[in-house]
């Protein structure tokens, strides 16, 4: 799960597919999903680590849909404050 990846190595390529991966699938089931896989495991790890885009590597790639980097932070980035949001409202 690229989820899960994003918190054990840096590799762009990881935030390149969950980018590509937002434009297909509903990622504000990403929680569910991931406590339906990683049931023990918080979803804060993973939340944290996407914020973390600004710090990982560049690396080309040979894809054609999502290719600028900007696009890719500006679509993580997105994810983790819709995210973040949500998780809160469901805390309090």
């Amino acid at each position: 799960m690229k989820l899960n990846a994003v918190c054990g190595r840096d590799e762009y390529k990881d935030y390149y597919d969950l980018a590509e991966l937002s434009t297909l699938t509903g990622f504000r089931e990403w929680p569910v999903f991931w406590a339906k896989v990683y049931p023990k495991s918080d979803p804060i790890s993973w939340i944290v680590a996407l914020a973390h885009i600004g710090s990982v590597v560049d690396v080309p790639l040979w894809r054609n849909s999502v290719q600028d980097r900007n696009v890719v932070e500006e679509i993580i980035r997105m994810i983790v404050k819709e995210i973040s949001s949500s998780s809160e409202r469901d805390l309090f």
